[in-house]
């Protein structure tokens, strides 16, 4: 048996849908919302898909209602230990572990009367099988004043052609653009490791604002993987090639003033997080031998604050926009010893010289 493609909605058994229905419904006059009501649009749809590997899972294994039945006489310990069997023969414990995980939230909101307590300890278990599982990194993590320098170097090299902007055509000034852009993007995320969605959401005088001489980067809980709301100020270092790219650069892309997006692509539109991706990791294997994806531009920031700054290494949750450091602590720092005892002040040192320069 083939891993369990999810099940439609449209095609989920009637208990299932009325439960998952009934979990989602908001406050009425006379009724109390759902278990779920609260539920971000992103959670909703990734748990509904989860629960769909479920049902899908069922119907090959031949695990159906009867009538008369509910949702929970098909959510047996045999039947979950089935299922999680299956899907460790042909996937990741990371990935069984998170169906598992997602399971058990729907079930929770579509039974709020039932005991999971044995789901959840399950659960709890896979989880502990992946903590001891982390992937090492570190042969793909960089300083992050390396990523900066790098970053720098891409709008110092397309400064001189863009110098003569005017006598650019064709590739020379999709080249030229791009790469500033791409230099400003990869600055950025050096100095700011936002995830790549929230990178793309970034709009002028939205998301990007400013507010008394500085520039800010402001986002809402609905543009944050936590739900929490997000602010930083840039640094100052990166102020002259954000003001050059604000008002020389992002001119020269096609339709720019069509659309309020930072990032403008060479399509006519805002680039995409996909898009982001491949142009940071285009960069970084060309320039430092190995392709680095913005996601593990959060692994660098955290371990370079963990190497040169250990006292501090606690600020690495707030900037990377955790709710405590066990996650941050868990998924992104590794650390070296032989480095634990350097300050963070060796990488604002490293960035210094840049400063004022244009």
């Amino acid at each position: 048996m083939k891993t369990p493609r999810h099940l439609p909605f449209d095609q989920w058994p009637t208990p299932d849908r009325q439960a998952w229905q009934q979990a989602m419904r908001p406050a009425g006059v006379f009724d109390d919302a759902g278990p779920a009501a609260h539920w971000r649009d992103s959670t909703r749809a990734q748990i509904q898909r989860q629960y769909g590997y479920w049902l899908t899972y069922c119907q090959q294994a031949g695990i159906l209602l009867e009538q008369g039945d509910t949702i929970v006489d098909r959510v047996t310990a045999a039947n979950v230990h089935a299922f999680i069997q299956h899907l460790s023969s042909t996937i990741s414990i990371n990935t069984t572990a998170l169906y598992v995980a997602n399971l058990l939230c729907a079930l929770r909101a579509m039974a709020p009367d039932q005991d999971w307590t044995w789901l959840q300890t399950l659960a709890q278990r896979l989880e502990r099988q992946v903590k001891g599982s982390v992937i090492d990194k570190r042969p793909c993590l960089r300083n992050a004043g390396v990523l900066v320098e790098l970053g720098f170097a891409l709008t110092d090299e397309a400064s001189v052609p863009l110098a003569d902007a005017a006598d650019l055509t064709g590739k020379a000034l999709i080249h030229a653009r791009s790469q500033y852009r791409d230099g400003l993007l990869i600055a950025l995320l050096a100095l700011r490791p936002l995830r790549k969605g929230t990178l793309a959401q970034i709009r002028i005088d939205h998301e990007l604002r400013a507010i008394g001489g500085e520039w800010h980067l402001v986002f809402n809980g609905d543009q944050t993987k936590t739900g929490q709301p997000l602010e930083y100020v840039l640094p100052k270092l990166l102020y002259p090639v954000l003001e050059i790219y604000l008002t020389r650069v992002r001119p020269l892309f096609p339709n720019s003033d069509g659309h309020d997006a930072l990032w403008a692509s060479n399509e006519g539109g805002p680039m995409s997080a996909s898009g982001i991706t491949k142009r940071v990791r285009l960069w970084t294997v060309q320039r430092l031998g190995t392709a680095i994806s913005p996601h593990r531009f959060r692994d660098c920031a955290a371990s370079t604050l963990a190497n040169r700054a250990p006292k501090q290494v606690r600020l690495a949750a707030a900037l990377l926009g955790h709710t405590n450091l066990a996650t941050t602590e868990r998924y992104y720092i590794q650390a070296d010893n032989l480095e634990a005892g350097r300050q963070y002040q060796d990488v604002v040192t490293a960035l210094a010289p840049r400063k004022g320069r244009r």
